[in-house]
């Protein structure tokens, strides 16, 4: 019974440690992701809502190119 309680707490400290690990990996990605934010000047956000104007801009021209009047 106590080498199972053993097995247990190693175990659980391994755990522990794996968890602290990750977390400082997720910190450094995080930095690393603000970093280049930073340098392309633009959030996610402001991405995403860039890329879905330029797919409004494409469709818009599909369209006329699909209909072409007169506007000349």
């Amino acid at each position: 019974m106590e080498n199972k309680l053993e097995l247990l707490e190693d175990r659980i400290r391994s755990l522990i440690e794996e968890v602290k690990s990750l977390r400082q990996q997720n910190a450094e990605l995080m930095l690393s992701l603000q970093a280049r934010e930073a340098d392309v000047g633009m959030t996610k956000a402001q991405t995403e809502s860039m890329l879905g104007k330029i797919d409004s801009l494409i469709e818009s021209i599909e369209r006329a190119q699909q209909n072409p009047s007169n506007t000349y």
